[in-house]
């Protein structure tokens, strides 16, 4: 994984915690859906078999939090990459749940 990716991933993660959007679950579901999530704004739609694989989370598990996030993205996503959410929001090829 590229390390833009898991830098925007930490962040996220970080954000969504000090929220406590996610509060009592599995840290590992926390972590997918923040991934599932950075890939989303990086432009490139998440493998969630894979990640539920590596992860031990249930791909439905992974995709329920996303929704969460997704639903809050505008809360959470940080300053910095704003730009990124702008250009997610505006793609009418993607479901936003």
């Amino acid at each position: 994984m590229p390390v833009k990716t898991k830098s925007i991933a930490a962040d996220i993660t970080r954000e969504v915690c000090e929220k406590e959007l996610l509060a009592g679950r599995n840290p590992n579901t926390v972590a997918a859906a923040c991934l599932c999530y950075t890939m989303l704004l990086l432009n490139t739609i998440p493998n969630k078999k894979e990640i539920s694989e590596v992860s031990k989370i249930g791909e439905s598990t992974i995709q329920q939090a996303l929704t969460i996030i997704l639903s809050n993205r505008n809360e959470i996503t940080p300053i910095q990459y704003k730009s990124m959410l702008e250009a997610y929001n505006k793609n009418p090829l993607i479901n936003k749940n």
